[in-house]
């Protein structure tokens, strides 16, 4: 049978998904997934397209809602066929493009939402009227009602509504792709990370709205070159920020060069596509980065994971809360952020 999986928004949300994909293959053998991503997470998409785990892939606007994006949306779903349909990011557009298909069983998120919370599109009664079996997250009251309930766990109920299939049976575990060290990662790790007792900070763009300072982050990073960590890897996002740019002056790095540079031991790698950094993920034994799809891939590779989250997030987060035992987190709220994650490390 065909699977149409909509999971056109993030990086961290696609990582989140992955058990419910593993588990359709492993309920239908035959089954044929295509998966309908976005910018933001196709290039993991592509992971799991070279893994086998999903058998097409469909690439379509995150937030789109216009008319040309739903007459995309719908055109491919009619091409592919599908007999089922899960609809994981709840959205007007992708409910229709589903339901104008070829006649065929839906299973949808319905996030219920605050008026001030408008985390996920609610679809209308009209429209879930028509689905098949639907799964609902009460985002009311910062999750009252369902806050011990992560996302995996909502996908996986979704899924236990519309097949069946015994739920000690469903496995839960995150999809881990099977990447092959590039050569340009590998030169690393033959002359600087074979001891592979590194430390690996993500500093990308969210930082920069984190109360956190330049000062802060440079004392992290000395008190991490006092540890027992062998190397420090300092990773940054799609930009560089005020906090890349400061280290780069205090360390020396070269700014105008797109190569990585050792510092002592520290080395700053200053543009790096999603594998790159997935690979060196895979080479250290601790993260540190902001909440988000870094955070999730590190649980993919099972990795002691230090996250730092806002304050008025804890709520929201924890839904999201990664699937690792050595997992820690940080409430960006005081002064005191910095003895509060080398106290992680210890």
């Amino acid at each position: 049978m065909n699977y149409l999986v909509y999971r056109n928004d993030g990086l961290g949300d696609l990582i989140v998904s992955t058990p419910l994909l593993s588990n359709i293959k492993n309920f239908d053998h035959n089954a044929k997934i295509c998966l309908v991503c976005s910018k933001r997470n196709y290039k993991f998409a592509n992971f799991l397209l070279k893994d086998g785990l999903i058998d097409e892939i469909f690439i379509s606007v995150d937030k789109g809602k216009s008319f040309i994006d739903f007459i995309s949306l719908w055109m491919k779903s009619l091409k592919f066929k599908p007999d089922y349909s899960f609809v994981l990011k709840s959205s007007t557009t992708n409910y229709l493009a589903s339901i104008f298909s070829k006649k065929h069983k839906i299973l949808g998120i319905v996030p219920i939402n605050e008026k001030n919370l408008r985390i996920r599109e609610t679809p209308n009664k009209i429209l879930q009227s028509v689905l098949f079996k639907k799964e609902i997250i009460d985002c009311r009251n910062n999750y009252e009602k369902s806050k011990n309930i992560r996302m995996v766990d909502h996908y996986r109920n979704l899924f236990l509504k519309g097949f069946d299939y015994p739920s000690d049976k469903y496995y839960k575990k995150l999809f881990k792709p099977k990447l092959e060290i590039s050569d340009y990662i590998n030169n690393f790790k033959t002359n600087k990370l074979i001891s592979n007792k590194n430390i690996l900070i993500h500093l990308d763009e969210k930082w920069s709205r984190y109360p956190i300072s330049n000062f802060q982050i440079h004392e992290l990073i000395k008190k991490i070159e006092c540890s027992s960590y062998d190397k420090i890897i300092i990773t940054c996002g799609k930009i560089l920020t005020k906090h890349n740019l400061y280290l780069f002056k205090q360390f020396n790095v070269n700014i105008n060069n797109e190569d990585a540079e050792e510092k002592n031991n520290i080395i700053f790698f200053k543009k790096l596509n999603l594998k790159s950094l997935a690979e060196l993920i895979i080479l250290s034994d601790t993260i540190i980065t902001s909440e988000g799809g870094v955070s999730h891939l590190s649980s993919v590779f099972e990795k002691k994971l230090i996250n730092l989250i806002q304050k008025e997030k804890q709520d929201f987060l924890g839904k999201w809360k990664p699937q690792i035992d050595d997992y820690h987190h940080v409430v960006l709220e005081s002064d005191k952020v910095v003895n509060q994650i080398t106290e992680c490390l210890s």
